[in-house]
This record gives C-alpha cells, structure tokens and sequence, in this order.
C-alpha cells in the first residue's frame, strides 16, 4: 500500500540486508534452550492408528476432492471417496 501511495519504497535486497543485520531472520530456528520436539509415536502394529486425508485436485478446470482413510503402520489406504465440494456438502 506505501508504494501505491508512493509513501515509501525499499527494495527487497535492502529488506534483507537489514534483517540479517538485526537478526530477524532466523523464523525457522528453534530458540536457544528449547528442546526439540518428540514428535508422533509410528504405530506398531496393523489398524492401530488410522490416518484421514482430504486432498483437492484440479480435473478439467474445477476442483475434485480426494477424501481417503489410511492405515498409518502400512500406510495402505482403507476406503477413499473423490466428490465435488458441492457433493460435500450437500451429503
């Protein structure tokens, strides 16, 4: 909006610069003194953990969405449905 109101205006170089500068790059770093995380315990056994997934695919210029349930110690997949978003909807 600044620079449509020819406000102000730096370049994205200069943006950066100044970032690594003050140290306000790091977003992705954990802090100093956090311990990492355990993370998700892998199942060890068939049917103990189902996963859902829901993923939209764009087929002849509209959406479709895969909605799948998946086994998470064989990652196989147990039922799936592909509908529209209207289909969703109304069912």
């Amino acid at each position: 909006m600044m620079i449509d109101e020819n406000i102000a205006y730096m370049s994205p170089s200069s943006v950066y610069r100044i970032l690594v500068d003050c140290g306000l790059n790091r977003r992705w770093q954990k802090p100093l003194g956090e311990s990492k995380k355990t993370g998700f315990d892998q199942p060890k056994a068939i049917h103990e953990h189902w996963h859902m997934d829901i993923s939209y695919i764009n087929f002849k210029g509209s959406f479709v969405y895969l909605i799948s349930v998946l086994d998470g110690f064989s990652r196989a997949v147990l039922a799936w449905s592909i509908n529209t978003w209207r289909h969703l909807i109304h069912s």
